[in-house]
């Protein structure tokens, strides 16, 4: 059995999780363009009251995350007070996000079972497979489902990361009453 509470980091992959894993290259400059989900960026936000850190980890290099990331805290004092004080990190053109992960458990004091997971291809198995709580968007690959705890009704980049949040902020309330 999960306990919900003893979750203190939230990772969340980008491309087919955050986003539904389309790019869009314009002909003309080459600028790349990918579509968020705005309640996605509510639940982060509202998981956050019930966790301590937020790692947004990505294999790809482009700065779309880091850019929605900056609007959102341009407009927001509590995101600005995240980045601030290191709850939220982004990492890009991360190819060993167990790796990466690890290392950030190990500044933080905390191992894996304080973690949730999500995420939808291949190079997230490896962190999944150590998580404490795993999720996958409904739109996962077949492998990732099998090795999710949790599998949204919703796809990625439409859903799928306000529902897993929502799922540990309402668990992890349900424990603390």
């Amino acid at each position: 059995m999960i306990t919900f509470s003893n979750i203190k980091m939230l990772v969340l992959d980008v491309d087919g999780t955050l986003t539904d894993g389309i790019y869009q290259i314009s002909e003309k400059n080459g600028m790349v363009t990918k579509s968020f989900y705005t309640r996605d960026f509510y639940a982060i936000q509202k998981v956050m009251s019930v966790i301590r850190f937020v790692l947004i980890v990505t294999q790809s290099h482009d700065v779309v995350i880091t850019s929605q990331i900056q609007r959102i805290v341009g407009h927001s004092q509590i995101w600005e007070t995240m980045l601030n004080y290191e709850s939220l990190k982004i990492f890009t053109g991360i190819d060993d996000k167990e790796k990466c992960i690890s290392s950030e458990l190990l500044d933080r004091k905390l191992g894996w079972d304080n973690v949730a997971y999500m995420g939808d291809a291949e190079n997230d198995l490896p962190p999944m497979k150590k998580a404490l709580f795993t999720g996958c968007p409904a739109d996962a690959i077949e492998e990732v489902k099998e090795n999710a705890n949790y599998i949204s009704d919703f796809p990625g980049g439409r859903g799928a990361v306000y529902d897993f949040c929502m799922k540990i902020y309402n668990e992890n309330n349900k424990e603390n009453v």
